[in-house]
This record gives C-alpha cells, structure tokens and sequence, in this order.
C-alpha cells in the first residue's frame, strides 16, 4: 500500500465575481496547471487544465477542491 499523499488543490471564488479566484491553497503539486492559479485570474482555465491532467473536481458552496492520487 502507498503511502504518497495525493495532490489538492482548494480554490475560492471570489464574491463579487463568482468566475474568478479569491485565493487557492496548494497541498502537494498542481503541476502543470500552477501558471493558471492567481488571485483574480478566472477559474475556468484552471478547471480545465486540472481535469486535463488527472485531477478529480469536487464542488463546495463557494469553493471548487481538486485531488489527484499519487
């Protein structure tokens, strides 16, 4: 059994514009997608570069949160 932790990455939107990011917490790596990740930057590119490469989305209220497996 592995013990690696997998890759997180928790993004919160911004209130006053639910399209773009307030502030990201990394845990692990969001290679390649970490050029995406900026404060006021919009999370549509993000989500698709994390999807692209192995990250599972899971939606909260005002937060998007990806996990990869190592």
């Amino acid at each position: 059994m592995s013990n690696k932790r997998p890759d997180v990455v928790i993004i919160v939107r911004d209130e006053d514009n639910f399209e773009n990011i307030a502030k990201f917490e990394i845990i692990g790596s969001a290679s390649p997608c970490r050029e995406f990740l900026r404060v006021g930057a919009p999370i549509s590119d993000v989500v698709l570069c994390m999807v692209r490469n192995g990250f599972v989305n899971a939606q909260a209220e005002n937060a998007v949160i990806f996990f990869r497996p190592r």
